[in-house]
């Protein structure tokens, strides 16, 4: 009983206590939410919009900033000009830069530009003016100049690059600074006419005499007209003179070739001389030029003396049945768009030749097989050289048509004759012979009429 006792005023002594535990800690929570609610309300109360408020007074340049801002930027740019270090860094000249033009110093900023640049460019000119060195030296000179010319100009841009953009672009009718530096480079050559003369007159002297056969710097004379290019001076400078100067060349040329080479050589010579003049172009001209140069050059070289070559040479090629020199003149003839010329010989040719045989009685018993002989060369000519051109095929044929028919009643009496003959037995031949040479016998007959 005592132990029993004992055990229930322990246990009611722990279930008071977890009472009060419970009570107390009920008693922290609601504290704590209170203070958080106060604390809420207190950060509401707190909270204000930040306002930002301008200087009571303007901020005010120092006196000399402009003077001293200027000094050290044009200090800096005839340094570059004249490939010297510079004695402080890129990124700070730049800073100066954009210091001068926030503060609306731009327009003056780039007046003082512009002054150096021409007055460096135009020193540089009177430099090149004074000398008068050979073609190629002088022009060596001139790619000098303008290779350190534009990688200056890249230099300055760098660091006026901030004036460039937020102020030059803004205003209308203002070149960029790389433009100002090709301005200035085509301005005081085209005022300055010996230099003028000079580098065009060199370039074509060069030219000419990589014509003549002789070995030219030709990454020169390409530097020199892609300067020329740039400048917007190329077919003002250098292209008109230049095909005129080409004109001149090739009519001069081609004149003296007639009279000592013969028309083989003639053509050989123009197909290489029209191969040289494409390298020509691909290599240091303007793509451009490619076209005028190679139509003056197949105009003076060739298409004026094509009625000449033609009267003077075909015969004799067909006559030997030399088809690479036929084929090179048809070639050269359809580049140039002149296969008409080439009709008008080859018919007349083969009017001659079967007229002068139809012409002669006396050979009336070989008359077919010279015949025959004929069309089979002039057929090697036709599609060997002449690569079966349908219009010079239509065209021989109507020439055969024209010849044969005059003879009246012969040509078809012997050409009957001929193959009655052959039909009734020649041992000497295989039957795929005879059936062959029937072939041809009945093309001679379709040019007959009536």
């Amino acid at each position: 009983m005592l132990s029993k006792r004992k055990k229930m005023k322990v246990s009611n002594r722990d279930s008071n206590q977890g009472n009060e535990t419970r009570k107390k800690s009920a008693r922290i929570s609601k504290t704590e939410i209170d203070l958080t609610a106060e604390t809420m309300k207190d950060s509401k109360k707190v909270k204000k919009k930040l306002e930002i408020k301008p200087f009571k007074t303007a901020p005010q340049i120092p006196v000399d900033f402009e003077k001293e801002t200027f000094d050290r930027l044009g200090r800096a740019v005839i340094a570059i000009q004249k490939n010297e270090a510079i004695s402080v860094s890129e990124e700070e000249l730049y800073r100066l830069v954009e210091n001068s033009v926030f503060h609306k110093l731009a327009p003056k900023l780039y007046e003082r530009l512009y002054e150096l640049c021409e007055t460096h460019v135009k020193n540089q000119m009177t430099i090149l003016q004074g000398k008068n060195p050979e073609v190629e030296a002088f022009l060596n000179r001139v790619a000098a100049i303008w290779t350190d010319h534009c990688s200056q100009m890249q230099v300055i841009r760098s660091i006026f690059l901030y004036l460039d953009r937020c102020y030059v672009l803004l205003v209308p009718g203002l070149r960029n600074i790389w433009q100002l530096g090709l301005h200035f480079f085509r301005k005081h050559i085209k005022s300055t006419p010996l230099i003028e003369n000079k580098l065009t007159r060199g370039i074509l002297d060069l030219i000419k005499q990589e014509r003549d056969g002789k070995s030219v710097d030709r990454d020169l004379i390409q530097q020199i007209l892609r300067m020329l290019t740039l400048l917007d001076a190329y077919g003002e400078l250098f292209e008109k003179d230049f095909l005129i100067e080409t004109g001149h060349y090739y009519a001069s040329e081609s004149e003296h070739f007639l009279e000592v080479c013969d028309v083989p050589s003639f053509f050989a010579h123009s197909e290489a001389r029209f191969k040289e003049e494409e390298e020509r172009s691909s290599c240091y001209l303007d793509p451009l030029t490619r076209r005028p140069l190679l139509t003056t050059v197949e105009n003076k070289l060739l298409r004026e003396h094509i009625p000449t070559l033609l009267e003077k040479g075909l015969c004799q090629l067909l006559d030997e049945d030399r088809i690479q020199e036929l084929n090179r003149i048809y070639n050269l003839l359809r580049r140039i768009q002149e296969i008409s010329a080439l009709k008008g010989r080859l018919v007349h040719y083969v009017k001659t030749k079967g007229s002068a045989v139809l012409g002669d009685s006396t050979r009336d018993s070989e008359l077919v097989s010279i015949l025959l002989e004929q069309r089979a060369k002039l057929d090697i000519a036709l599609n060997e050289g002449f690569n079966k051109d349908e219009i010079l095929i239509r065209a021989c044929g109507g020439a055969w048509e024209d010849f044969i028919n005059v003879s009246g009643s012969r040509p078809p009496e012997l050409l009957a004759k001929f193959c009655d003959q052959k039909m009734r037995g020649d041992k000497t031949m295989t039957y795929e012979e005879l059936e062959s040479l029937l072939d041809r016998i009945m093309v001679l007959f379709r040019y007959l009429q009536g």
